[in-house]
C-alpha cells in the first residue's frame, strides 16, 4: 500500500511533465501509425499534399486538444490576469511566483513544440527522401545492408593487414633483415576508392570499392545519376 502510494505521490508531482511527455509520445505515435496504415503515397502531382495532410493533421488536432484542456490557457485568454496593474507583480512575491511559473510553463511547452516540430521535419523529410528514390524498397532495404556489411567488414580487414603490417617492420627491424614483399593497393587505388559514390542504375554497384573490383581499378568516364551512396550519411534522394 505504501508503494502504491508513492507511485500516487511522484505521478502527482510531476503529472504536468508526464502530461507533456505523453502528449508528445502521442503525436509521435500518431505520425507512426498514420504512416504505417493511412499514408498511401498517390506518386502523383497531388503526393506532396497528401502527404503534407497526413503528417501534420494529427499533430494539429493534438495540440488544439492539449489546448483545449489546459486551464492556464483559458485564464490566458478570459484576461483576468491582466486586470490587474501590472507594476504590481514586481513588488508582490505572491504574484511575481505566479509569473514566473507561467513563464516556466509556456518555456516547457516551446522546448516540447521544438522537439515535435524537429520530429514532424525528420518524418516529412523521411518520406519525401522515399517518395523520390530511384530504386525500389527492397534494393535501398539491401543496399543499407551491404553497406553497414561493408563497413564492419573494412574495419577488420584495417585491422588484420595494419597487424600484419607492423609485425613485419618490428620483427625485420629487430632481426636486421630485409622484408618480405606484402601485397597492399597502390596509392591511385586509395585515391578512386575514397571517391564518393554515384550511383548507376544500368550497372548495380552499391559502393566505390564495389565498382572498382568490378570495373577494374581505374577511371570510368560515364555518367551516372546524383545518387549518392551512404559514405556522407545521408539517404537515397
Amino acid at each position: 500500500m505504501d508503494g502504491f502510494r508513492t507511485i500516487l505521490k511522484f505521478f502527482m508531482n510531476r503529472r504536468t511533465a508526464i502530461g507533456y511527455s505523453v502528449m508528445a509520445l502521442l503525436t509521435l505515435g500518431s505520425e507512426r501509425a498514420f504512416s504505417l496504415v493511412a499514408f498511401r503515397c498517390p506518386c502523383s502531382n497531388e503526393n506532396f499534399k497528401y502527404g503534407l495532410v497526413f503528417l501534420f493533421s494529427p499533430a494539429f488536432v493534438l495540440l488544439v486538444f492539449g489546448y483545449f484542456l489546459n486551464n492556464k490557457t483559458w485564464k490566458l485568454f478570459t484576461g483576468t490576469e491582466l486586470s490587474k496593474n501590472i507594476l504590481k507583480q514586481f513588488w508582490n512575491k505572491k504574484r511575481f511566483s505566479s509569473t514566473k511559473g507561467l513563464f516556466l510553463l509556456f518555456s516547457q511547452i516551446l522546448g516540447w513544440c521544438v522537439i515535435v516540430a524537429m520530429a514532424l521535419f525528420s518524418l516529412l523529410t523521411t518520406c519525401c527522401a522515399s517518395c523520390q528514390s530511384k530504386v525500389s524498397h527492397l534494393q535501398l532495404m539491401f543496399w543499407k545492408v551491404y553497406a553497414e556489411k561493408e563497413k564492419e567488414q573494412l574495419e577488420q580487414t584495417f585491422q588484420l593487414y595494419a597487424t600484419k603490417l607492423s609485425e613485419r617492420n618490428l620483427k625485420c627491424f629487430f632481426e636486421n633483415r630485409k622484408p618480405e614483399v606484402m601485397p597492399l593497393p597502390a596509392f591511385q587505388a586509395w585515391e578512386d576508392a575514397s571517391q564518393l559514390y554515384a550511383f548507376s542504375s544500368s550497372k548495380q554497384h552499391y559502393s566505390t570499392i564495389h565498382r572498382l573490383v568490378e570495373e577494374g581499378q581505374k577511371e570510368v568516364n560515364e555518367e551516372r545519376e546524383t545518387t549518392y551512396d551512404f559514405v556522407d550519411r545521408r539517404e537515397i534522394p
